[in-house]
């Protein structure tokens, strides 16, 4: 190993992020998973020789996965961005992507190796460590140096900061923050003398806990989130950063360096909710290589005792299941190879590029290979992902662009076939489909617009989603938020779908049911968007009748909404929207809305085209007035016709209603056409007048109705 490596140090640590400048991790893309990484050209040829220009090398490493942003120059270094995809936190560091670029390259990679610390149990105290979470924290190292001396950091130390675009502290938050950029293990160190108890405890934050970090900004904690703390104060937010009370400073004397391993999902629920990130939190949010904590505590002593002297106090440690317990075996299979990257690839070629990643080969025989995965590649589980990185070295560009592939045609399930035909009739009628977000505002009366009013909303509490926090039971509020949205932008009149799932709670359960439903909102009134919905039955040749019962609902105008049924099941609701929540939105005119499940909607569609024979007899329509009550509906007066009539019957449309006039004031007059056609022969009148007498019994009978004359 090279004796020069006494020194050459970076990392950013959750250590005074206020006065660290640039942090080196860029994160570029967070939807997509990919991040930015500096790396400084200076601290790579420490690991190897890096014998081509820099921007060959750029080159090579974007064709092996690692997209190169820039190159600049920063006092006589070169700061190299380079894109680190979310698979790959091996590469967050140093040594990580020099062991990339030895293997591109061929070059063997040479790695420091620090000497294990010698303690000194004898001397002054130890500190002390209480693990009351070991579900959140797996491995909890600190280790003590006493006497050291804080100032100023070396110059090619200083250099190497500035090259990344961190700016010195002084010498141990810039050790701490080198090793951790080296390799890729975040390190924390504290100033001893103020840990009261010279203790450092593990634990849940309590509830409303709050704690001044390193930014000097003070954060509440709640009882999800993991801290670490004296006997009296939290002097850490676990993984995220370090609090103010324990900051090494110029009258620093005695230090401890803590290395860590903390549940990912935990550090990344803290970042979140506290709204603050760090170097630190990035990476601990992935897997990190397990290997690395003893490691890099022991660089982290090496450095310091080389800027700052001292001597070496006691270690403490404390470990528990998050530690791995095996190896990591996965097999991959030779024939695979050539089927997923269409090329062949020469079986000793296969173990030499594995092997050369770190893979140890530990069975193997005609037709699979067996290996050990590397500590490091946490990504490496099955057989295609050894596959992967087969062509991923091998190199992409040697896959030929005229290989033939195989296509096959995929049929649309019965649900796609349903959506498929009711966009297309919708966008036929003018609707432009909608997709929204998941979450409605309290403002927008979410809850309202559901099934059961009753039910409240899944709300979630995230730094994110201080306004829209509810999971949305309905898409109706939505729809109404895109619609006052187009409108405050000039555009008018838009009708607007959408298909898309809502989230009800199940009482008792942890996560809720997810249906979908399809909902409308047009400018009009409430026939119109009546009549959409009997078109698309029409569509789809239901096999179950639409049926309307008017229902009252908060946000929808009295007297204009129903509930829908299909067949006997509840299946949705419709209704112009309520003049108070328009006035809410700044929605002008008149807007109609309705809900409908798609579930039910599936259940009734016939999507087998059916053959029907042209008829070759006439119809016949006659029309019919009837006096009800006024509590008679237009859905009851057509299920009373609807079970009087036989197979003669084909269609009955509203055509007016009127009171008033010689009508008492509780009466009404409905006057409806009823169409009749017998397909083997020409009805004849007196056969439609006793249809028609039958009608009027049964409604005489059913409703109490009368035949207007």
């Amino acid at each position: 190993m090279r004796s020069d490596f006494a020194h050459r140090p970076k990392r950013l640590s959750w250590a005074r992020l206020s006065a660290l400048g640039k942090s080196l991790i860029k994160v570029t893309s967070r939807s997509f998973g990919v991040g930015r990484m500096l790396f400084s050209w200076n601290q790579l040829t420490d690991y190897l020789r890096l014998t081509i220009p820099h921007e060959e090398l750029a080159d090579r490493l974007s064709l092996v996965g690692f997209n190169h942003e820039s190159t600049r120059d920063v006092g006589g270094d070169l700061c190299v961005d380079l894109e680190i995809t979310s698979n790959r936190p091996d590469c967050l560091n140093h040594l990580g992507i020099a062991r990339e670029i030895g293997l591109l390259l061929d070059q063997p990679v040479c790695f420091p190796e620090p000497k294990e610390p010698k303690l000194n149990s004898q001397g002054e105290s130890s500190i002390k460590i209480e693990n009351q979470a070991p579900d959140l924290c797996g491995r909890f190292e600190a280790i003590t140096i006493h006497g050291t001396t804080v100032g100023k950091s070396p110059t090619w130390l200083v250099r190497r900061l500035e090259t990344l675009g961190v700016r010195s502290i002084n010498n141990i938050v810039d050790i701490t923050n080198y090793v951790m950029n080296e390799s890729g293990q975040p390190i924390h160190a504290y100033d001893l003398d103020k840990l009261e108890g010279r203790t450092l405890i593990v634990r849940r934050a309590g509830k409303k806990e709050s704690a001044e970090a390193l930014n000097h900004q003070r954060y509440v904690l709640d009882e999800s989130m993991l801290v670490i703390s004296d006997r009296t104060n939290v002097v850490s937010l676990a993984g995220v950063m370090g609090c103010s009370n324990s900051e090494i400073s110029t009258t620093t004397a005695n230090v401890v360096i803590e290395t860590a391993r903390f549940d990912p999902m935990n550090i990344r629920r803290t970042s979140r909710a506290l709204g603050l990130q760090s170097p630190s939190s990035y990476r601990f949010e992935r897997p990190i290589d397990p290997s690395m904590l003893i490691w890099a505590r022991n660089r982290c002593v090496e450095l310091i005792l080389q800027t700052g002297g001292g001597t070496i106090g006691t270690a403490t440690s404390d470990s528990t299941s998050l530690l791995p317990t095996s190896a990591r075996h996965v097999t991959l299979r030779v024939g695979q190879v050539a089927r997923l990257l269409g090329i062949e690839v020469d079986r000793d070629e296969i173990k030499r590029i594995l092997v050369s990643l770190g893979l140890e080969l530990v069975g193997e025989d005609q037709n699979n290979f067996t290996f050990q995965a590397p500590s490091w590649r946490s990504d490496l589980d099955r057989g295609v992902d050894l596959i992967e990185e087969v062509g991923r070295i091998h190199n992409y560009d040697q896959i030929p662009e005229d290989r033939p592939v195989t296509l096959g045609a995929i049929q649309d399930d019965r649900r796609g076939r349903v959506e498929g035909n009711t966009r297309s009739m919708l966008t036929g009628l003018g609707f432009s489909e909608a997709i929204t977000y998941s979450f409605v505002s309290k403002e927008l009366v979410g809850e309202e617009f559901a099934p059961d009013p009753n039910v409240e909303p899944i709300r979630v509490d995230h730094a994110t989603r201080k306004q829209s926090n509810l999971m949305r039971l309905s898409l109706i509020p939505s729809l109404l938020e895109a619609s006052s949205y187009n409108e405050a932008h000039g555009n008018f009149g838009v009708r607007l779908f959408e298909i898309a799932n809502v989230y009800q709670p199940i009482e008792g359960q942890d996560l809720p049911r997810e249906t979908s439903r399809l909902a409308l909102l047009s400018p009009g009134d409430y026939f119109a968007i009546k009549g959409i919905l009997e078109s698309l039955m029409t569509r789809l040749h239901a096999s179950a009748p639409l049926r309307w019962e008017s229902k009252r609902y908060k946000t929808l105008r009295p007297g204009h909404s129903a509930e829908i049924f299909l067949g006997s099941t509840t299946s949705g609701f419709a209704g112009e929207v309520a003049a108070s929540v328009q006035a809410r939105l700044k929605l002008r005119g008149v807007y109609s809305a309705l809900e409908i499940s798609m579930d039910d909607l599936e259940s009734v569609a016939t999507m087998t085209p059916q053959h029907e024979i042209t008829p070759i007899f006439p119809g016949v329509q006659r029309d019919l007035s009837l006096v009800v009550a006024i509590r008679m509906t237009w859905a009851m007066i057509e299920a009373t016709v609807r079970e009087s009539v036989d197979s003669t019957f084909e269609a009955m449309t509203f055509e007016d209603s009127f009171r008033g006039g010689n009508l008492d004031k509780d009466q009404q007059s409905i006057h409806f056409s009823l169409r009749f056609r017998n397909p083997e022969k020409t009805m004849t009148s007196d056969e439609i007048d006793a249809k028609l007498a039958t009608i009027i019994d049964h409604c005489r009978d059913r409703l109490g109705a009368t035949v207007r004359t």
